[in-house]
């Protein structure tokens, strides 16, 4: 598809770019005194339309959920080719089928976690995942789900392994829209998102103690660290996990943060630096004239706007300093 097909999405994103938090936004939310003065201040921003029906704070989530359905919503109107949609959304379906393959395994009520943000409705998935009903699904998460099932069929499996899984098959159906595409900004972003995911099952199993026979099938390759890499790595001393573990990101806070982590820093910090690595990543679509890296950078700029809500609203409803909320938020678009 051509790039110039984007020509009326761009200019429709580029008038939103304008509204996304800035900085002083970020700021006035942070230093007001409490956290009904911070929704106050979080009224007078674009969400403003939004919060006709909600009065409390503690019920901004309900705000920000809404918000990123109406950006879903203006995307899929302006954006001319599905596959673009699809790298975005379908994180949404695969979260959704991990929690209810938990649901179904672990015997556990996980609904208020499920997101209304993918593709497949999450009644129906509940309904063919939980209740075996034969709802239709698409092929490719229909495949997913069987799979899955023969997985861990009479198997004794955790949550951890549960999400590793998925998250394999996410990837693969990532990676095979990238390749459809054709894009090298949506193939280095994928390429990121691997590497990332690596990263965290590699340390995260290092930090459990778990067997590598357990989990070493659900690396996923095609990032720009090899996958094969980081299981030979695996068997050696954590700390010698930080070369392996760097070796793709071109970046100091990542590397910086990884180091940290493995010497038993707090895992939201290296959170914040994959966080951070993919927004400096998406700012070269600013510097772009039109193409499918608008839509996608639009939206992860957005996301990574609705999370600096979060945390500033979980700070302050847990009286948070300041100081501390401002050591936790993402850099910004």
């Amino acid at each position: 598809m051509s790039k110039s097909q984007y020509l009326y999405a761009t200019g429709r994103i580029r008038s939103l770019e304008t509204k996304l938090l800035s900085t002083s936004d970020m700021e006035r939310m942070i230093d007001a005194k409490d956290a009904a003065m911070a929704f106050k201040v979080f009224n007078d921003l674009s969400y403003a339309d939004e919060l006709s029906d909600i009065e409390k704070p503690e019920n901004y989530q309900e705000v920000l959920q809404h918000d990123l359905q109406q950006v879903k919503d203006v995307l899929k109107q302006v954006t001319p080719d599905s596959k673009v949609m699809d790298l975005l959304f379908s994180r949404y379906d695969y979260h959704n089928i991990k929690l209810f393959l938990k649901a179904k395994m672990l015997e556990k009520d996980l609904s208020k976690h499920e997101s209304n943000l993918g593709n497949v409705d999450p009644e129906r998935l509940r309904d063919y995942i939980v209740k075996d009903t034969k709802t239709a699904v698409p092929a490719e998460i229909e495949e997913v789900i069987r799979d899955a099932k023969k997985e861990f069929d009479k198997k004794d499996v955790g949550g951890y392994i549960i999400d590793s899984y998925i998250d394999g098959k996410y990837f693969g159906r990532l990676k095979e829209l990238a390749e459809k595409l054709n894009n090298n900004f949506a193939t280095s972003l994928v390429k990121n998102w691997i590497d990332i995911a690596n990263v965290k099952l590699f340390l995260r199993a290092k930090k459990l103690g778990l067997e590598l026979e357990k989990f070493k099938s659900y690396f996923i390759e095609g990032g720009n660290i090899l996958a094969s890499s980081l299981i030979n790595y695996y068997g050696k001393d954590l700390k010698e996990a930080v070369t392996i573990c760097s070796r793709g990101f071109e970046d100091t806070e990542v590397k910086e943060a990884i180091k940290d982590y493995v010497e038993g820093g707090e895992l939201w910090k290296m959170e914040k630096a994959f966080e951070n690595y993919e927004i400096k990543f998406i700012q070269q679509a600013k510097y772009i004239a039109y193409g499918p890296e608008i839509v996608l950078a639009y939206y992860l700029a957005k996301k990574n706007a609705v999370r600096n809500v979060r945390l500033i609203f979980t700070g302050k409803l847990n009286d948070l300093p300041s100081s501390e909320i401002k050591e936790r938020v993402r850099e910004i678009y």
